[in-house]
C-alpha cells in the first residue's frame, strides 16, 4: 500500500501497520516517490549498520531497492539499537538517496536526534500519536490470518513423536528412497487436506520427519511450482540437482512469473498447522514452507507472520531467514510485480 502522511508522528505510528508488526533493534527506510508517495518501506536490522563495510554494502542494495521502486528520496527512523546507528546509517545511505529527515523511537515517544531545539524536540522526545483513522481503517481491512500453533493432546503428540523418530532413523539405509517416499506422502497429504481431510497421528510425525530432511524440504518448495514435479523429485536423488535456479524463477521474476494454485495456499495451512499441532519440533520448516507459499501468493503480512513463528522457533532457520529478507526488502512475487 503507497502512502501519504503529512507529519512525522503519523508516518511513524504508520511504521508497524505498513510492516505488518512492530520493529525492534531496526533502522527502517522509507522511500518517497517524486509526487511524495511512501513506498517503499525496507528494514534491517540495527547490527547491520555497526560495522562501516557492511554499512556500506547494505545501503548499496538498499538504494537499489529504493530507485527501482522510483523513490529518490528516503526518510530514516531507528528503533532500539538503531537509534545509536540511524545517524550513521544517514551518512552512509546519503551517497546513494537523498535523506531528508532521520528520526528515532523509544518507549512509545520520537524525536529527531540530530535537532537541538528542545521546542521541536524535547530530551524525552514526542509521544506517538495513533495511526490516522483513515490509515488504520485501510489496513484493517486487509486479511491477516493468524495460526493456532498450540500443543496438540500429549497422547496424539506421542505417537506422532514415535513415527516422527521411526522414520528419522530408517532414513540412513537407503536415504534416497526415503527422501522419495517422504515427498511423496506429502503430495498424497496436500492433495487430501485441499479435500479437508488431515492425515494421521503416525503419518504426520512422518511428514515432520520429511520435512526435517532439508533436500525433502526444498523438494517440497519446488513441488509448488506448477510443472516442476521432476525438478523436486530430483532433489531427493541429488541436492544439487540443476533447474532449481529456473523453479524458483517462476516465483520471483517477473518474465517467467506464475501465480500460485488458488487453493494452495489454503490447503497447505491445513496441513502445516496440523503438522505443527501435533509435532512441535517441527515448526520451522513447516511455518518456512507456508511463508514462502504465502509470499508467492501476496500475503505479505501473512507471510511475515509464517515465517515470524519459524524463526521464534529457530531463529537461525536460513530459509525463513531468506524469505524474511524479501519481506523487509517489500520484494513481491514475480507474477506481481509483472507489467
Amino acid at each position: 500500500m503507497a502512502l501519504k502522511l503529512s507529519d512525522p508522528g503519523e508516518l511513524i505510528a504508520t511504521i508497524p501497520l505498513m510492516l505488518g508488526f512492530t520493529p525492534v533493534e531496526s533502522v527502517v527506510v522509507v522511500g518517497l516517490t517524486a509526487s511524495g508517495t511512501m513506498s517503499p518501506v525496507l528494514r534491517a536490522d540495527a547490527g547491520d549498520f555497526a560495522v562501516a563495510e557492511g554499512a556500506e554494502a547494505l545501503c548499496r542494495v538498499v538504494g537499489a531497492q529504493l530507485s527501482r521502486a522510483g523513490a529518490s528520496r528516503a526518510i530514516l527512523v531507528g528503533y532500539g539499537s538503531g537509534q545509536k546507528t540511524v545517524v550513521a546509517a544517514r551518512q552512509a545511505l546519503a551517497a546513494h538517496v537523498d535523506v531528508v529527515d532521520a528520526w528515532t523511537v523509544a518507549h512509545g515517544r520520537y524525536r529527531s536526534p540530530e535537532c537541538v531545539d528542545p521546542r521541536c524536540c524535547p530530551d524525552a522526545g514526542r509521544v506517538v500519536p495513533a495511526p490516522p483513522e483513515v490509515v488504520a481503517r485501510a489496513f484493517a481491512s486487509r486479511p491477516h490470518r493468524t495460526l493456532d500453533l498450540a500443543k496438540g493432546p500429549a497422547d496424539r503428540r506421542r505417537k506422532a513423536r514415535r513415527a516422527h523418530d521411526r522414520s528419522w532413523a530408517s532414513r540412513p539405509k537407503d536415504i534416497v528412497r526415503w527422501r522419495q517416499q517422504r515427498l511423496e506422502a506429502w503430495r498424497v497429504a496436500l492433495g487430501e487436506a485441499a479435500d479437508g481431510r488431515l492425515p494421521t497421528d503416525a503419518d504426520v510425525g512422518k511428514l515432520g520427519a520429511g520435512l526435517r530432511d532439508v533436500a525433502v524440504r526444498d523438494a517440497i518448495v519446488i513441488d509448488l511450482v506448477p510443472g516442476k514435479g521432476s525438478v523436486a523429485e530430483s532433489l531427493c536423488v541429488d541436492p544439487s540437482a540443476p533447474g532449481v535456479r529456473e523453479a524458483l524463477a517462476v516465483m520471483l521474476l517477473p518474465a517467467s512469473a506464475v501465480a500460485p494454485h488458488a487453493g494452495l495456499v489454503d490447503a497447505l495451512e491445513r496441513l502445516a498447522s496440523h503438522v505443527t499441532w501435533l509435532c512441535p519440533r517441527d515448526i520451522a520448516p513447516a511455518m518456512t514452507v507456508l511463508g514462502l507459499a504465502r509470499w508467492w501468493h501476496g500475503d505479505e503480512s501473512g507471510a511475515a507472520h509464517a515465517v515470524g513463528l519459524a524463526l521464534g522457533d529457530d531463529p537461525h532457520y536460513r530459509l525463513a531467514e531468506l524469505i524474511q529478507c524479501a519481506i523487509d526488502a517489500r520484494m513481491p512475487p514475480g507474477w506481481l510485480a509483472a507489467p
